[in-house]
């Protein structure tokens, strides 16, 4: 690769124009599902916005007439699923639409018919797809450089994938599954591009590197900004790597921004040069001399002194000498003498200045009233575990020192508030177990359930109901029908976080239900994507501050978000619904990796399907679980260490769990084994005994407690559950 100095470098080269602040967008979608994916994008687009139009994929003829008029054709989730069309009669506009700088993102390439089509377009272009032998495959590479996902956004991963798709050699693969096939591809084609993906829907961050990639493409220029999250105390190296797409030089600047804050101080590199036709290259701006403290960062790309690209915005913290966290309590990082811990434990993460080394520093930790404990560094972290002895009447705080030979170079303390405990106070105990004014408890609740027949759930077993809490009024409604039926509520704010956050009036709900005595938890949101990631970071902060007594409970459906989202619950709650579509072993899959996303630092609660996911667009159609499925589901949750069960739904419309009798029976009688077995499991020592393989479907844990051990295990082959005490 050449590398280009820092060179001023003119050139007779015609201004590059400017593009319009946002790609007109075309649409294309299938009537699956009574046009279950038509809209998916509606919310995205309006945020960024940029202009739509849908076009139904019978009406492709419609939308190969006019592509010229858009810069994007977006295939949603399914596109091609029903009424399949032959898109490669389009062959000649699709492809000069593409060479003249259009670009094809195609999602959801799951499917023969969203492919097949693709090899009449050339030689190699050729696209088919086969099904993953798990039921979900994780994500296994990423080529995590290519512009795509570099510029202006970094994007760390796309996801695992039930599916995966084989190339001709016309296609670059972008990414793979754990298994080894393709969930993304690229080819450039001219002065555009197309881009395939097994994922749906497309989030904002991917949408706008999209659109960034065809500007530059546009612009004779292909560019992947450096990692602006890599700067250091120092000197800070910055590189970008470009490759000039025209058949003359282009004069290129990158340039680099720093803002420390406080005080207001602000740096800047740039590197210029000339990239001479088809040549790669790459630029370095070094930012030097970058002190301690909160920066801002960001950076662009001109060429022939007209800005082609902004890169988005990244904050950097470089910590001070010595950092001091708390890693247990795990639950706010408080002592709760409701269920106070034996011991806390500190970690000190020694940042040194550049060049200087970490031999022969100390790092001792102490409480007020006991003995220090030293440790000698050999890493930049260091875990201290301090004994409390006594449980505390008050706050503790703990002292750490960082020294080399007898000379302290930093000092930091830490305090952890005492809660006092109170009447129907919740909290997450060490374990990740749900502690009710101090004793412990195991959820066992279920979704969507009319207020008047919260009465009805006692008898089947069910603790806890998720009820709405939209306003106050309805939040006093469903908390009052609770109490009156002796249940626990997992109160829904969804309506807070959705379309546009609302921080005001979810505090005023959280100040005037707080005191509730059927208050279980707080449920953020439903689902969260995009922009609601920043929203539900926030709405933890609020309920925190403002709550101290009730943990902030959400789910997520996306295995690929879990480790994105856990850092803002409390609790993680996951939602596999494998019926009928996929093997019942996707909870394991799931729980797997929701389990990871944790760190052990945090509960998983299991969501299990209790319905019949077809029946919203065809009621004749489909099915939802059997019993056997379901209680084969829920064991699985609890082998790995599911600390609750929430159902998913008593009553959606067209299906739900008193939609089918025999499901109610058998998940009454299983709610009765999850009452008896709960509490104990939640007491005991937990280590997986069986992973699926050998033999195959078969999932086991055992459970270890002072007075019982028991052995759990799930075939999800067999479908066949059971609980064996070993002692």
């Amino acid at each position: 690769m050449m590398v280009l100095a820092w060179v001023g470098v003119t050139a007779c080269l015609p201004p590059v124009a400017a593009e319009p602040s946002g790609p007109r967008i075309a649409l294309l979608y299938s009537d699956h599902g009574d046009f279950r994916h038509r809209d998916d994008y509606d919310g995205r687009l309006a945020d960024l916005g940029w202009p739509l139009t849908k076009f139904e994929n019978k009406d492709f003829g419609e939308l190969a007439a006019r592509l010229r008029a858009f810069d994007l054709l977006l295939g949603s989730a399914l596109f091609n699923y029903s009424n399949v069309q032959d898109f490669a009669v389009g062959k000649d506009p699709l492809l000069t639409f593409v060479r003249e700088g259009g670009a094809v993102v195609l999602t959801d390439c799951n499917y023969p018919s969203m492919v097949g089509w693709l090899g009449a377009l050339g030689d190699g272009w050729e696209v088919s797809v086969a099904n993953t032998k798990a039921a979900v495959s994780p994500p296994g590479w990423l080529e995590a450089e290519h512009p795509l996902f570099t510029t202006p956004n970094r994007i760390a991963s796309l996801g695992g994938s039930w599916a995966h798709m084989q190339v001709g050699p016309a296609w670059a693969v972008l990414a793979r599954s754990e298994e080894g096939g393709a969930t993304a591809v690229f080819r450039r084609e001219g002065r555009g591009f197309l881009y395939l993906t097994s994922r749906w829907p497309l989030d904002g961050p991917l949408l706008q590197n999209l659109w960034t990639c065809l500007q530059l493409s546009r612009a004779g220029l292909e560019a992947s900004l450096p990692d602006l999250s890599a700067l250091h105390l120092g000197d800070s190296a910055f590189t970008a790597r470009v490759r000039n797409l025209t058949e003359g030089p282009l004069p290129i600047a990158f340039e680099v921004l720093d803002r420390l804050e406080p005080p207001d101080r602000a740096a800047s590199a740039t590197a210029e040069a000339a990239l001479p036709p088809g040549a790669d290259g790459s630029l370095t701006a070094v930012v030097g001399d970058v002190p301690r403290g909160r920066h801002q960062l960001s950076a662009t790309l001109s060429v022939a002194g007209t800005r082609v690209l902004g890169a988005s915005p990244v904050e950097v913290t470089i910590p001070p000498l010595l950092q001091v966290s708390v890693v247990r309590p795990a639950y706010r990082g408080a002592i709760y003498a409701a269920c106070p811990p034996r011991e806390i434990e500190l970690q000190a993460l020694v940042t040194p200045d550049p060049g200087e080394s970490l031999a022969d520093l100390t790092v001792s930790a102490r409480l007020a009233s006991g003995r220090p404990v030293s440790v000698t560094l050999d890493g930049p972290r260091v875990n201290l575990v301090l004994p409390l002895g006594v449980p505390p009447r008050r706050a503790v705080r703990a002292t750490v020192t960082l020294q080399r030979g007898g000379g302290v170079l930093a000092r930091e303390e830490v305090t952890l508030p005492r809660l006092p405990a109170r009447p129907h106070q919740v909290l997450i105990d060490e374990s990740g177990a749900t502690r009710l004014e101090g004793a412990p408890f195991f959820p066992i609740g279920i979704y969507h359930v009319p207020v008047e027949d919260f009465d009805r759930l006692p008898a089947l077993g069910f603790n806890s109901v998720v009820a709405w809490g939209t306003s106050l009024d309805s939040a006093q409604r469903g908390l009052d029908a609770a109490q009156a039926a002796g249940l626990k509520v997992v109160l829904e704010l969804s309506a807070f976080l959705r379309g546009e956050y609302s921080p005001t009036g979810l505090a005023e709900l959280i100040d005037g239900a707080k005191g509730h005595p059927a208050l279980l938890a707080w449920y953020t949101v439903d689902e969260p994507a995009g922009k609601q990631l920043d929203w539900c970071r926030d709405a933890l902060r609020l309920i925190q501050e403002r709550d101290p007594d009730h943990p902030v409970y959400l789910v997520s459906c996306n295995p690929a978000e879990f480790a994105q989202y856990a850092p803002t619950t409390e609790v993680l709650a996951i939602d596999p619904y494998p019926i009928p579509q996929a093997s019942v072993s996707a909870v394991a899959d799931w729980m797997k990796i929701a389990r990871q996303a944790v760190a052990g630092r945090k509960p998983v609660w299991l969501i299990p399907q209790c319905h019949n996911q077809i029946a919203y667009s065809n009621p004749q159609a489909g099915r939802g679980p059997t019993p056997a499925e379901e209680r084969c589901m829920v064991y699985q949750g609890l082998i790995y260490g599911a600390k609750g069960i929430i159902y998913y739904p008593w009553d959606d419309g067209p299906c739900g769990l008193i939609h089918d009798p025999a499901l109610v029976e058998a998940v009454g009688r299983l709610n009765s084994e999850l009452a008896r077995l709960g509490p104990e499991l939640l007491a005991s020592r937990h280590e997986l005994l069986a992973e699926g393989a050998d033999p195959p479907g078969l999932q086991a844990a055992r459970f270890i407690g002072e007075q019982r051990t028991y052995r759990l295990t799930a075939n999800t082959q067999t479908l066949e559950s059971s609980t064996i005490i070993e002692r």
